[in-house]
């Protein structure tokens, strides 16, 4: 036999009635509780990876800042111990928010090392054990760890649009190495402690390194993001090595 709406007893037919739009609801309902759910997720995802970036980030600031006092320490042009103090508090301030248990921190992205590798660099600065080349490089190495795991950071990234907005903050951050590089070079070249073709080079290389990673930051950095960079990022210091710049990039010229 045939089934026909039309047989059916009116409070049935009035039932499925009354269902159907009730189903549409509840369905429209669960997809935007779904929707939610999943916003709720990401904001909670980019929230934390954002102040991962940012205490990793500080300590890899911290330590670029430490290494060039530490240097121009070596080098006679710093005399000020309240200054280096300052610059070894900041450093250990920055580490201890990368080691608080609160945090839920990745194992991967914990400096568990460094405590120990920097009390004793910071020994043989203050010694005078070590010459200002491989202060030099053992605070860099120490900095680029840090950026080493924004990198993971980055590749956990969820979608296209969050991976490129991290991008462009790691870009700025390599700029930000390089830049410090460059000031670090240009002090011992000023204070002769590194002269010659290599000595030059290298510090071509940093001046490169910045300039091109800045050029990626403005071309993927959010706008929001490169007017809060124009705002921050000025100053007597960096006006003055940028200039520095310039005028090496005239005399290579």
């Amino acid at each position: 036999m045939r089934w026909r709406f039309a047989d059916l007893p009116i409070r049935t037919k009035f039932l499925i009635t009354l269902g159907i739009p009730v189903v549409g609801l509840v369905l429209l309902i669960g997809k935007q509780v779904d929707g939610s759910i999943k916003r709720r997720n990401v904001l909670g995802y980019v929230s934390v990876q954002s102040r991962n970036i940012r205490l990793l980030g500080d300590l890899s600031h911290a330590l670029q800042q430490e290494g060039a006092q530490s240097v121009a320490w070596l080098l006679g042009a710093e005399q000020n111990t309240q200054r280096m103090a300052m610059r070894t508090s900041t450093t250990d301030q920055a580490l201890a928010r990368l080691n608080d248990e609160a945090l839920h921190l990745e194992h991967e992205m914990r400096p568990l090392a460094e405590p120990a590798a920097l009390q004793r660099l910071r020994v043989q600065v203050q010694e005078r054990r070590l010459t200002p080349a491989a202060v030099e490089s053992e605070y860099r190495r120490l900095s680029r760890r840090q950026l080493d795991r924004l990198g993971l950071v980055f590749r956990q990234a969820m979608d296209q649009e969050i991976s490129e907005k991290l991008f462009a903050h790691v870009n700025l951050l390599n700029a930000k190495e390089a830049f410090n590089d460059a000031r670090i070079r240009i002090l011992r070249v000023l204070l002769a402690d590194a002269q010659g073709s290599a000595a030059t080079t290298e510090l071509y290389e940093r001046i490169a390194q910045y300039e091109t990673n800045t050029a990626l930051f403005n071309r993927d950095a959010p706008p929001d993001a490169r007017e809060y960079y124009q705002r921050s990022y000025r100053g007597e210091e960096v006006n003055f090595v940028r200039t520095i710049v310039g005028t090496i990039h005239e005399k290579r010229n």
